[in-house]
This record gives structure tokens, sequence and C-alpha cells, in this order.
């Protein structure tokens, strides 16, 4: 059984990774240059394991939590909102209910289970917040820690993915019913609370676009960090862009650009 020795002094050694509060963004963020931003929260984990940095891989571990919840609010929110939308446009409950259980058989779990997505994310959160106690206490082995967090991640993916196609389930049964313009009008619809939240603070006409790259670059960052397909970002600069290839293990990079400040 290999573990590190029980210290409660903390380690002499430089953290893995730093977490810290950002009066900017309002929440917890992980410190760090771009290079080390582009470094998948989930390798850190196993980076801090490793490294014997126990805490500090409990923290990580519900820090990857926190990274997935973005993603979880988000599509319960649009499911929702794009559920009230269907209604809205004159589709009947029980229609509505059947198209339901139809898109959660077909989404259904590898252990066969439809999908129903906030069981599994109750779940998910027994599974981190066991591990990152075990973790913290000395509870667990090296080897039973990196199975463990596996574990976890590999259920969050499948989470993941199967809200995403849920959400295009719905898409395109709003384009079948009303054509594909009742796409566009959907999104606009339920996207709208988010645009204050999430995006106002872009709002060129607010503040120069130099001023809102650093949060646009960590923000974009940080949501790509807890998908599975991408495992590490790269950044190449330039006088006039910023470039972030996404990387992907198993098929072609994704690439978006951002114009850099001057």
């Amino acid at each position: 059984m290999s573990s590190p020795p029980r210290s409660i002094s903390g380690s002499r050694e430089a953290p893995v990774a730093t977490l810290t509060w950002s009066d900017a963004l309002g929440k917890r963020v992980r410190r760090g240059d771009w290079d080390d931003q582009a470094i998948s929260t989930t390798r850190k984990v196993h980076e801090a394991v490793d490294a014997g940095q126990w805490e500090v891989a409990a923290q990580l571990v519900d820090y990857f939590m926190e990274e997935a919840k973005v993603c979880h609010v988000i599509y319960t929110v649009w499911s929702e909102g794009f559920e009230r939308f269907l209604l809205g446009r004159g589709v009947a409950g029980p229609e509505l209910d059947a198209e339901r259980v139809r898109l959660a058989h077909l989404l259904r779990f590898p252990d066969g289970e439809d999908f129903a997505p906030h069981p599994r994310w109750s779940r998910l959160g027994e599974l981190a917040g066991g591990l990152g106690n075990d973790l913290r206490g000395f509870e667990v082995d090296t080897a039973a820690a990196h199975e463990r967090f596996e574990e976890l991640r590999e259920r969050w993916r499948q989470l993941h993915d199967r809200w995403a196609d849920y959400q295009s389930g719905l898409l395109t049964f709003a384009a079948n019913r009303f054509g594909e313009a009742a796409v566009g009008e959907c999104f606009a619809e339920v996207l709208e609370p988010y645009l204050g939240e999430r995006y106002a603070p872009f709002d060129t006409r607010v503040q120069p676009y130099e001023a809102t790259l650093e949060r646009n670059l960590y923000l974009a960052f940080e949501a790509m960090r807890p998908r599975r397909r991408f495992s590490s970002t790269v950044i190449v600069a330039s006088r006039s862009l910023i470039r972030r290839r996404y990387s992907d293990l198993s098929r072609a990079g994704i690439s978006s650009t951002a114009r850099a400040a001057k």
C-alpha cells in the first residue's frame, strides 16, 4: 500500500496547483500562467497524487466538480428553458413527456439506466466528496486514489455528453415541429438570462476590448477543462491574436482565435 507520510503541516514542495479567490470573477480560480491554465484539472489531480500532495489533490477534486458544475447548471437551465419554449409554442404536455421518455431511453447510460441527470449528479457528489475526504485523511493508497478519480472523471463524461445530447434532441424536436428558424428563436429566449451574467462584462460598448481579454481567456480555459475531449490547450501568441488550440488525443484539434490586446 503506497501513500505519502501522514503530514498535518503541509508540504515543503511547491504545490502542483494553487486555488485562490478572484474578486474580479467572484469565484474560486486556479492560479498560474496561461501555459499552466492549459493543463486540465484532471491531470493536476493525478500529478498531486503522484507528488504526495494529497491535501492539494483533495482540493483539486472539489475544484474539478466546481468546473463541472458550470456545465451541469447551464444544461439544467437550458433544458428546462427549451421545454418551456416548446410548451409555449403549443406542444401538449403529454406529447412533450413522451419525447422526454424517448430521449431518456435513447441516451441510457452504459449500465442500462435511462438518462436521469440529477440522481447521477448527486452520485458524482458522493464519489467526489468521499475521495476528497479519504485523500486528506490518508485513508486511500496511491493506486486506489488514481482509480477512484478516473471513475469520477468517466462518470462525469457520461453525464456531460448525455446532457448535451438531450438538449440536441429537444432542439431537433423544435426544428422538426416548427422549422429550423425555431432553433434560433429558442436559443434567443432561453439564453437571455445568461447575457447579463456571463457576457455583459465583454460588452465593448461599456469597456474597451483590451480590458475584457484576460477574463475572456480564463473563462474559455475553465469551460474546456472539465470536458473529456480537451486534454490540454496550446497557446500560440502573436502581435495580433491569441490562438487557443484544444488538443484531442483521438481526433484533430479544434481552433478558435481571439484578438489580443495591443
